[in-house]
């Protein structure tokens, strides 16, 4: 329906066992219903088969979505554009935030956030994804996922004042 109606569909790949699980499911209908797709490396690798390099993992998946993000915690993450399988528009690396680690709860769930609220207001997808890693940044800085906990003027000062 989404599809059908102009919609971007983001789809988060949401744990490896999962993979593992549906792999064949999801390598059967992901193509063609969704624009982006987002996972870490152990999700990519599950899907994929592909363990030697992040970016050849990514490769592997350029039929699943136009748009791929490899998370890759506090190292960042991949973006791979892809205008279909076999032509690749760039694959770029956005850097990560160093933080002290308290809990990653959430820390997924916080990226994917960070991202589609980069996407909605407008922004780049490697904006987007700057964004998605600053978020998810400051979600592991504190116990159980609170976002009441966060340092709000970090996340003002990098959306209004730096600019994305």
């Amino acid at each position: 329906f989404a599809v059908k109606a102009g919609i971007k569909v983001c789809f988060d790949l949401a744990g490896p066992f999962v993979v593992k699980r549906y792999k064949n499911e999801f390598r059967s209908w992901l193509p063609g219903h969704i624009d982006i797709l987002l996972g870490n490396r152990e999700e990519f690798q599950a899907l994929t088969g592909i363990r030697s390099d992040d970016r050849e993992t990514l490769s592997a998946a350029s039929d699943m979505a136009r748009i791929l993000i490899l998370k890759r915690g506090k190292n960042g993450c991949l973006v791979g554009e892809y205008n279909n399988a076999e032509e690749v528009l760039q694959v770029a690396e956005v850097k990560g935030e160093a933080v002290e680690t308290v809990d990653t709860t959430g820390a997924g769930d916080a990226f994917a956030a960070g991202l589609l609220y980069g996407l909605f207001t407008g922004r780049s997808i490697l904006s987007s994804a700057e964004f998605a890693n600053l978020l998810a940044s400051l979600i592991v800085t504190v116990a159980g996922c609170d976002y009441e906990a966060l340092e709000e003027k970090k996340l003002f000062r990098k959306l209004f004042c730096e600019g994305l």
